[in-house]
């Protein structure tokens, strides 16, 4: 009984609030477009990775689709 209120009392985490955080990069050869890189690991993908919601190397969850700037 007392290892079960010992339990209880502990704080919850979120797994959501674990997985890191980041955006997607634009990546430019000669002015060129030529994918984007993950802002948290610096892996670099094709155009379409903008689509992703997760990066496929490190598995963080992209806040915007795409950093334009």
């Amino acid at each position: 009984a007392a290892a079960a209120e010992i339990i209880d009392r502990q704080p919850t985490i979120d797994p959501e609030s674990l997985r890191p955080h980041g955006r997607w990069i634009r990546v430019e050869y000669n002015l060129k477009p030529v994918g984007y890189e993950c802002g948290c690991c610096g892996s670099v993908w094709p155009e379409y990775a903008k689509f992703f919601a997760y990066c496929p190397y490190c598995g963080a969850k992209m806040e915007d689709e795409s950093d334009e700037s």
